[in-house]
């Protein structure tokens, strides 16, 4: 009926990175590899981003950016470059570098790691693996089969022949 408002359409996207998850997905990595070193100051789930230009970005990567959110979405987006802010801002891949620095500093100070660098001089650490989510459901790690108590185990019932 006339006189009610437009609904508001649901965005798949809530985040800068809930749009670089999709692209991933669907295995643009080139636009993917751009978009992780964009430097987002402003995102709207309704179409609306801003980020800040860097030189070193492809020229049509604006363009392949809107294309992609308007096949996925029902709305236009506006896609806009601004001036560095005072505010430093952080692509995906700075943030992510930042994180995986802090974290390796934060282990090279465990008392255990700090022993095995000094006693293997030259030795420096290449990877650092986050353990997997005890809470979370069991994908590649197989669980042992639980065994029956109440069965004697074989060794046992060889003894009991004797």
């Amino acid at each position: 009926s006339a006189g009610e408002a437009p609904a508001v359409q649901e965005s798949p996207f809530n985040s800068f990175e809930d749009v670089i998850t999709k692209v991933a997905e669907e295995r643009d990595i080139e636009l993917e590899l751009a978009l992780e070193r964009m430097k987002v100051t402003h995102f709207s789930a309704h179409g609306d981003i801003e980020y800040v230009a860097a030189p070193d970005q492809p020229r049509d990567l604006v363009r392949r950016l809107k294309s992609f959110l308007e096949e996925h979405t029902p709305f236009e987006w506006r896609i806009r470059s601004t001036e560095e802010r005072s505010a430093p801002v952080e692509s995906l891949s700075e943030r992510r570098k930042r994180e995986e620095a802090r974290t390796l500093e934060e282990l090279k100070r465990q008392p255990f790691v700090a022993e095995a660098l000094k006693a293997f001089p030259g030795a420096e650490i290449v990877q650092v693996k986050q353990p997997a989510d005890e809470n979370a459901p069991p994908g590649d790690v197989a669980q042992f089969p639980k065994r029956d108590a109440s069965a004697p185990s074989p060794a046992r019932k060889k003894e009991a022949d004797r």
